[in-house]
């Protein structure tokens, strides 16, 4: 009876009363008289109830003899119910649903209370307003603005592997160092970029090639360089800041996203925590990258 009761709500004959209290709510609310008024689903909600009730209280119900000539039996489902016990089954079903809906929605207006009681208060406005800085910085910078180009001459490049390091002469930074230090006989000023060879955007530069380096505008990060003559594809530079943008992207704009469900409901209550916490972890490596990276250039 009990592999009965397990398929009728759809569980594991050893399910826990936590997956079988979650499979009876899902079906209950599925053929409950009030959202289902079908006669089909009046009986398969009779059935629902008292699958719940055996598998959880043991209820034992007779069985019916196997039809011959099959291999199958079937079983009845306290076939002698008056129609005072079905409405009185059906009223207990109404209840207890009713009862966990009002238990999850109180349990969820008590844990938004609490939260907008805590440091969260302050905490949740802080990372927003910290996300939308960096994410409209790095939108400017990366898609809005034009890359800033810088003549240079790609003087020499050494392959390791799949990586191509490249050093490129950088004409008017050159002539400017001339121009503030003419007392040193040194004015070359050098700029190093790396590629992979096995990079669908890859493809060979000749040395001695003028070509014109792509620079964000708001960090200066170095995106790659292209040929002014000829193929003028770029290769980007696999070591720029952030090589990483889009994922950057997403986590800065996580926290808009879940601000559109507030609500005393679950996915409100337990994004909140997360994008809240992940985005003020992934600012605080975002200021420490700009910094590494500004020391190393």
């Amino acid at each position: 009876m009990k592999r009965e009761y397990a398929k009728i709500l759809g569980v594991g004959q050893n399910a826990t009363e936590t997956e079988i209290k979650k499979a009876f709510r899902k079906l209950a609310l599925k053929y409950h008289p009030d959202k289902n008024p079908s006669a089909d689903a009046n009986k398969m909600f009779v059935r629902i109830c008292e699958a719940y009730e055996g598998l959880l209280e043991g209820d034992q119900v007779q069985e019916e003899p196997p039809f011959k000539g099959g291999h199958d039996s079937r079983r009845k489902y306290h076939k002698d119910l008056t129609p005072e016990e079905l409405e009185k089954r059906m009223q207990w079903a109404r209840e207890y649903a009713e009862r966990k809906a009002f238990e999850e929605e109180h349990i969820h207006q008590i844990s938004l209370s609490q939260m907008q009681r805590s440091h969260m208060r302050y905490l949740v406005p802080f990372t927003l307003l910290i996300c939308t800085i960096f994410l409209s910085l790095i939108s400017l910078d990366y898609l809005v603005l034009a890359p800033k180009k810088i003549s240079g001459v790609l003087m020499n490049y050494s392959q390791s592997g799949l990586r191509i390091d490249y050093l490129i002469y950088d004409v008017e930074a050159s002539q400017q160092h001339r121009i503030d230090h003419p007392d040193i006989s040194n004015h070359d000023v050098f700029i190093e970029l790396h590629a992979r060879m096995n990079e669908d955007d890859w493809h060979a530069v000749g040395e001695n090639t003028a070509i014109e380096v792509l620079q964000t505008p708001l960090f200066n990060d170095y995106l790659g360089f292209r040929a002014v003559d000829g193929d003028q594809r770029i290769v980007y530079h696999r070591g720029r800041m952030h090589f990483l943008f889009w994922l950057y992207f997403v986590i800065f704009l996580a926290p808009f996203i879940v601000r559109f469900f507030r609500g005393a409901n679950s996915f409100y209550i337990v994004f909140v925590y997360l994008t809240t916490y992940l985005g003020l972890l992934t600012s605080i490596i975002y200021i420490l990258q700009f910094v590494f990276y500004k020391l190393e250039g």
